[in-house]
C-alpha cells in the first residue's frame, strides 16, 4: 500500500476531490418563460402552480425593462414527467384544440370575404427622393439631415427598410372592412400583408427585393 505522503497517494485524493468539485457544481441550463412556453407549451397558469419562484436576471434589453425569469431547465422537465402535471397539460391542450377549431371556422369566413376585398389596396406613388426623404424623417432624423450624403453612408438595404416601412404605413389605403378583417386571425393577417408588400414592390420597383424579404420574414414569424 502506498505512503500516504507519496506522489501517487497525492495524485489520487487531488483526483477524488477534483470529481467531487466536478459533480456538485455541474452547470445547469436555465430558460426563460418564454422558452417554457413556446418549446414545452406551457401557460401562464402552468407556471405558476408547478414552478418554484425564478431566478431574477437583468434583461439584456436595458435597465429599464423588467428582469428576466428564470427557471432550471432539468426542473421542468422533471415536473413535466409527473403524472399531476400530464393531467393538466392534457387539459389544456384540449382547450387549445377547440379554441383552433373555432379560430379555423373564423379564418375561413373571414378569408372568403377578403379575397374581393384584396382588389380594393392601392398605392400612393410620389417621387422616390420624397419617398426617402421622409422615410428618413419619420426615424426620428431632422429635416437636415436627409442629403446625398446621409444616404450614401447608410446601408442600402436600411434605407430601402425604412422606404417600405413609412410606405406600408402612409401610402397604402384599402377598403374599411378589409382593415377590420386583417387582424381576425395570423392566416388573414399575413393573407393582407402579403398583398400589401406586393402592391408596394409592384409600385415601387427599386423596393422589391425589400418586400420580399418582408414578406418572408412574414411567413416564418407566423409559422
Amino acid at each position: 500500500m502506498p505512503n500516504r505522503h507519496s506522489p501517487f497517494c497525492r495524485a489520487q485524493i487531488i483526483f477524488i476531490i477534483r470529481m467531487e468539485y466536478t459533480m456538485n457544481n455541474t452547470k445547469r441550463t436555465r430558460i426563460c418563460k418564454t422558452t417554457i412556453r413556446k418549446d414545452y407549451g406551457w401557460t401562464e397558469t402552468l407556471i405558476e402552480k408547478f414552478l418554484p419562484e425564478p431566478m431574477l436576471k437583468p434583461n439584456y434589453h436595458g435597465h429599464s425593462s423588467p428582469p428576466m425569469k428564470l427557471y432550471y431547465e432539468d426542473e421542468v422537465q422533471k415536473i413535466m414527467n409527473t403524472e399531476e402535471f400530464k393531467a393538466e397539460l392534457e387539459k389544456v391542450n384540449k382547450r387549445r384544440a377547440a379554441v383552433q377549431k373555432g379560430i379555423d371556422r373564423k379564418t375561413a369566413k373571414a378569408l372568403e370575404e377578403i379575397t374581393p376585398l384584396l382588389e380594393t389596396i392601392t398605392v400612393k406613388v410620389i417621387p422616390e427622393k420624397k419617398v426617402v426623404t421622409w422615410a428618413i424623417w419619420a426615424q426620428g432624423w431632422g429635416w437636415y439631415d436627409v442629403d446625398e450624403d446621409f444616404c450614401r453612408t447608410k446601408n442600402p438595404e436600411v434605407i430601402a427598410r425604412w422606404a417600405v416601412s413609412y410606405i406600408r404605413k402612409n401610402l397604402i389605403d384599402y377598403d374599411q372592412r378589409l382593415k377590420e378583417l386583417r387582424y381576425e386571425t395570423d392566416e388573414t393577417n399575413r393573407v393582407v400583408e402579403k398583398e400589401i408588400y406586393e402592391r408596394i414592390a409592384a409600385a415601387y420597383p427599386a423596393y422589391a427585393d425589400e418586400c420580399r424579404r418582408q414578406i418572408d420574414d412574414l411567413r416564418y414569424s407566423l409559422m
